[in-house]
C-alpha cells in the first residue's frame, strides 16, 4: 500500500503543467522564466550611495543600561581609538538614557567596533546614525544635578 502511495507521488510530480492555461497566464510565467530582466543597480556602484573610508562615522549604541560609563564603551570597544570626548548620553525628558553616541574616527574603526559587538556575544546593538544625531544631542561632559523635592513643614518650631 506505501508502494502505491509512492508511485501515486511521483506520477504527479512528474506529469506536465497542462498547456491549455490562459494566455496571460503563460505570458506572466514566461517572463518569470526569462533570464533578460533587468539588472538590479547594485549599491556599491552608485557614487551617492558609498560610503568612503575617511571622514568620520557615527553610531548609537543601546543597551547599555542605567548605570553605565563612558570609559565602560571605551573598554568595550579597545582598539577602536575611542576617548570620552567621542561619546555622548543620550536621554529622554525624564533624563533616563536612551543609548550612547558614538564618534568614530574612520569607517574600518566603525566596522572594528560591529565586530567586536557580536564576538562579544551581540550585549550592546551599535547602528550607524547620521551626523545631525550627534550635533543635536546636547553633552553634559559628566554633570549632574540633583534634583530633590523639598518638603515643607506645616508646623513653625
Amino acid at each position: 500500500m506505501a508502494a502505491s502511495k509512492l508511485f501515486f507521488l511521483k506520477s504527479t510530480l512528474r506529469s506536465r503543467i497542462s498547456t491549455q492555461t490562459h494566455p496571460l497566464i503563460r505570458m506572466v510565467q514566461l517572463r518569470r522564466l526569462s533570464t533578460e530582466g533587468e539588472k538590479p543597480q547594485d549599491a556599491s556602484e552608485d557614487p551617492f550611495l558609498r560610503s568612503s573610508e575617511e571622514g568620520l562615522v557615527f553610531g548609537k549604541l543601546t543597551g547599555t543600561g542605567r548605570n553605565a560609563l563612558k570609559t565602560d564603551v571605551i573598554h568595550f570597544f579597545e582598539g577602536c581609538n575611542l576617548s570620552t570626548t567621542d561619546i555622548k548620553v543620550e536621554y529622554n525628558k525624564a533624563y533616563n538614557p536612551l543609548g550612547m553616541l558614538l564618534q568614530f574616527s574612520s569607517r574600518s574603526s566603525f566596522d572594528m567596533a560591529v565586530r567586536q559587538t557580536v564576538r562579544k556575544g551581540r550585549l550592546y546593538k551599535l547602528e550607524k546614525v547620521d551626523r545631525s544625531h550627534w550635533d543635536f544631542t546636547t553633552s553634559y561632559d559628566g554633570k549632574a544635578e540633583w534634583k530633590e523635592k523639598t518638603r515643607f513643614s506645616s508646623s513653625k518650631p
